[in-house]
């Protein structure tokens, strides 16, 4: 059986996705704390929580672009349709059906953008597409109950909303733990020789800097000096002219 080659892992990208995920808990609890409070309006902060996410997602692509990876890229874009259907529908008499339509959407469209993402690291013989896809699942499993609560109960809509979001982020930052999990110089080693791949690591180029060589220019000649030397002259004496003789 031929070998697969794995790429060598960079720790180091994945602090801005922590982050991300650490917000989207901290937003969940301050949801859990606004639910006690009395005359909300509901739909106006499902809206606003989904606008947040966005333009997070969206910074958080911008900040730490990755070659080929647009998850977040299109997560931030999912994050934000939801918000726009919402609101754009939030004059509807059945208001819960409308937020659970867009849970709805928001799993599936979810799933899909793992999915495309993780069949790409598949095709990179990367290993963080263990990870990606099994905590995925429990995403869309999470969201699906929670559609079917917010249906049944919308009333308490605020507070199954935070609950939502702590699960979600830290389901997330699960993922991105067993990330670096994976790709500890021990586990990874062990579950390479598993999955029957090689490990490769990136050769460093090392660019030498040469030195130039003066060089002249050729219309530029070197100049000798040319010695002096003096002509002398020699002059011939001059022939007295002839007088005549007086008779």
């Amino acid at each position: 059986m031929r070998r697969r080659v794995v790429k060598e892992f960079d720790k180091t990208i994945y602090a801005i996705d922590i982050m991300l995920y650490a917000i989207m808990g901290i937003v969940g609890y301050m949801l859990l704390q606004f639910s006690s409070m009395s005359n909300l309006d509901t739909e106006q902060y499902i809206i606003g929580i989904f606008f947040i996410f966005g333009f997070i997602s969206l910074l958080a692509y911008f900040l730490n672009r990755r070659q080929g990876d647009y998850e977040f890229l299109f997560f931030g874009a999912i994050n934000i349709i939801v918000a726009v259907f919402i609101k754009l529908n939030a004059a509807h008499n059945d208001l819960n059906y409308i937020v659970s339509v867009s849970l709805l959407f928001y799993s599936l469209a979810y799933f899909l953008n793992k999915i495309i993402h993780v069949c790409k690291l598949v095709k990179e013989k990367n290993l963080n597409s263990i990870p990606k896809i099994s905590i995925s699942v429990l995403v869309v499993v999470l969201t699906l109950v929670t559609m079917v609560t917010v249906y049944t109960k919308f009333e308490v809509a605020i507070m199954i909303y935070g609950y939502y979001f702590m699960g979600f982020a830290l389901l997330s930052l699960i993922e991105v733990l067993l990330i670096l999990l994976f790709n500890g110089k021990t586990f990874r080693k062990k579950l390479i020789d598993m999955l029957n791949y090689d490990d490769v690591k990136p050769v460093k180029k090392t660019t030498e800097v040469k030195k130039i060589k003066p060089v002249q220019g050729k219309r530029i000649k070197k100049i000798t000096p040319v010695k002096e030397e003096k002509v002398v002259v020699e002059e011939k004496p001059k022939k007295k002219a002839k007088t005549k003789k007086k008779v």
